[in-house]
């Protein structure tokens, strides 16, 4: 990066930090062959000078490295013509000066330069895209970088990097000792700071200079990168944007591109279920559930043991049914595809699955959540990602069980109490312990059916007072959601949900910053988000 830079041994860069390269002596004499000129910060110059004196034909090499002394300074000016203003050139009538220097005070002079071709060459040059001084007359590689070089001809793009190179640079200059004749330049003393290569391209470190800092210390250009609404591992529907700095997430947001809208609109109690129910493809019984059980508390109606308890085990069928396809999904995003079709079968299996079914579905779903619990890459690659940010608020359902918490709607239900339910949870509370926690449901839900019964989809029962207002609340399969809605003469006339996903989606910003990529893609996919559980 810095070619200026010379030692006679292994080490770091001064300037920044990276390692030195090994080049063999007297090689690559365009990089800045000068070992004096270590230590200084340089920028590059093209004299624009003419010496047309009889006997003086003054060609200079481009001055790559100006941190040099001029002893030997003097051997290399073979690539620019000077013309000195001088007392000892007085005399000599063909010169003509067209220095920019003035000998008693040179500080902080600005000094155009153009510079004149090395050499002339024929035919196709090969050059270093990133370093354009690295010139070879056959095809290989750049001792530098390693990057193939890439053919050019000579004289293209010369305007290019004439406009390029037009800097204004600062010159400390003591000429008090000038020999001219002799051009003795030994006594000059420059004094330059730039981060440019000799072609006027700009040094990584100069490009990202101004750049935050990540945190491994490196500075790059920031990307906001969308993944989703289709993406592998996130639910359909859901946009997640991440802010990159190369493959570390500084910050993200996730959006529903499917939320529901409960805008006040009058409609049939019954169409209303029919609504709320499709308006929820990933846990439609929960929500008719949900809506059935509003509808009638606003109409005064009493809970009935027995159509709970069918109620009830068709809410354990899709528990177990959600659980699998999130699964399912996991094994998409870690691409573990024994894993997605063997889940993907079970819910299949299960959705329909009455009492009888789905007790000798138990030995299946077993051998599967024994298999993953003893998968050592599955927990290796779960285990401490997406652990929630302490003092997380609103956790609910699987997410909040697998932080510890005792939060269960199912708990205040005396239908859940008399099925014998008993809450289990995690303490971890990353993405493997929100496996473990889903296991220990799909279980627990299996016990709830065998003891319910058969499942059946709920239905409204028969009201006699269509006016009133109700209030529900039902453990989904993501969490605990509550319905709040007013009915008149029949007609629902306003709309109030509050669902798991719509507190969940607010964690996804804390959750992936400062994570990995892959890591914030799994920890978000664990959270089991559903898009369409999102209110607007």
């Amino acid at each position: 990066m810095h070619p200026e830079v010379v030692e006679d041994e292994p080490g770091s860069c001064p300037k920044c930090g990276m390692d030195l390269v090994a080049r063999e002596a007297g090689g690559d004499s365009d990089a800045g062959e000068h070992d004096e000129n270590r230590g200084h910060e340089h920028h590059e110059h093209h004299h624009d000078h003419k010496h047309e004196s009889e006997g003086h034909d003054h060609h200079h090499a481009h001055h790559n490295d100006h941190g040099q002394s001029h002893e030997r300074h003097h051997g290399h000016h073979q690539n620019h013509k000077h013309a000195h203003d001088h007392e000892q050139h007085q005399g000599d009538d063909d010169h003509e000066h067209a220095h920019c220097h003035e000998h008693e005070d040179h500080q902080g002079q600005d000094h155009g330069h153009q510079q004149e071709p090395a050499q002339e060459q024929s035919g196709t040059e090969y050059i270093c895209p990133m370093h354009p001084e690295v010139v070879r007359s056959e095809p290989g590689r750049c001792p530098k970088c390693g990057m193939d070089l890439e053919p050019h001809k000579p004289g293209e793009d010369e305007s290019v990097k004439e406009d390029v190179s037009e800097h204004d640079h600062e010159h400390h200059h003591d000429h008090s000792g000038h020999d001219h004749d002799g051009h003795d330049h030994s006594d000059h003393d420059h004094d330059h700071d730039h981060d440019h290569d000799s072609s006027g391209f700009m040094s990584m470190v100069e490009v990202t200079k101004d750049l935050p800092r990540s945190a491994d210390g490196l500075a790059m250009d920031w990307l906001e990168v969308p993944f989703g609404p289709c993406f592998p591992g996130l639910p359909g529907g859901l946009k997640l944007t991440l802010t990159l700095d190369g493959d570390g997430v500084t910050e993200g947001q996730a959006t529903s591109l499917v939320a529901m809208n409960t805008s006040s609109e009058e409609v049939a109690v019954e169409t209303f279920i029919e609504r709320l129910a499709a308006a929820m493809p990933l846990a439609p019984v929960s929500y008719r559930l949900l809506a059935c059980r509003a509808i009638e508390q606003a109409a005064g109606l009493e809970p009935d043991p027995a159509v709970e308890r069918g109620r009830a085990a068709a809410l354990e069928r899709e528990r177990i049914a959600s659980h699998l396809g999130w699964l399912a999904q996991l094994g998409r995003q870690l691409s573990f595809v024994w894993l997605t079709r063997r889940a993907a079968a079970l819910q299949l299996e299960t959705q329909r699955a009455d009492r009888e079914q789905l007790v000798a579905l138990r030995p299946a779903l077993q051998s599967l959540i024994a298999r993953l619990e003893h998968t050592p890459l599955l927990k290796a690659r779960l285990k401490g990602i997406g652990a929630l940010p302490h003092g997380s608020q609103d956790l609910r359902g699987t997410v909040a069980r697998a932080s510890g918490r005792t939060e269960d709607a199912r708990q205040a239900d005396a239908m859940y109490r008399e099925l014998g339910f008993e809450m289990r949870a995690e303490s971890a509370g990353d993405a493997w312990a929100r496996l473990r926690q889903r296991h220990v449901e799909i279980m627990t839900s299996l016990d709830l059916v065998e003891v319910a019964g058969d499942p059946e989809l709920p239905k409204l029962r028969a009201i006699d007072n269509p006016s009133g207002t109700g209030e529900a609340t039902v453990e989904t399969p993501r969490g605990r959601a509550t319905l709040r809605l007013t009915q008149e003469r029949g007609q629902v006339v306003s709309v109030e949900l509050d669902s798991a996903c719509s507190q969940h989606i607010g964690l996804v910003a804390d959750l992936v910053e400062g994570q990995e990529l892959g890591d914030a893609l799994v920890a978000v996919g664990s959270l089991d988000l559903s898009p369409w559980e999102v209110t607007s």
